[in-house]
């Protein structure tokens, strides 16, 4: 009867170191799986950042073309202009 609880005893820290094992690699599964959660929250983050400037480069040459357009469509009004009163002084 003595050596029961010796080997119940024995049995248990064998369990137990197995249970500590598994701890030990679920922790480090656990670890590496927070860093690779934090790189790619920073990767987002950066290519959040990287489009947001990129929309507000857009939009800032969307608006240079659009006055440039309305540069380009005041000039062609002035050389309508010009072209019209220069033969309608020439003949006159």
């Amino acid at each position: 009867m003595i050596k029961e609880p010796l080997i119940e005893n024995g049995f248990i820290k064998v369990q137990l170191e197995e249970a500590e094992e598994r701890s030990v690699v679920i922790r480090e599964k656990l670890t590496m799986a927070m860093k690779k959660g934090k790189r790619l929250a920073q990767q987002r983050d950066n290519l959040k950042q990287s489009m947001d400037e990129k929309v507000a480069e857009q939009q800032q040459l969307k608006t240079e073309l659009q006055l440039r357009d309305l540069a380009i469509t005041e000039h062609k009004q002035r050389i309508s202009k010009l072209t019209s009163s220069n033969s309608s002084w020439q003949v006159g």
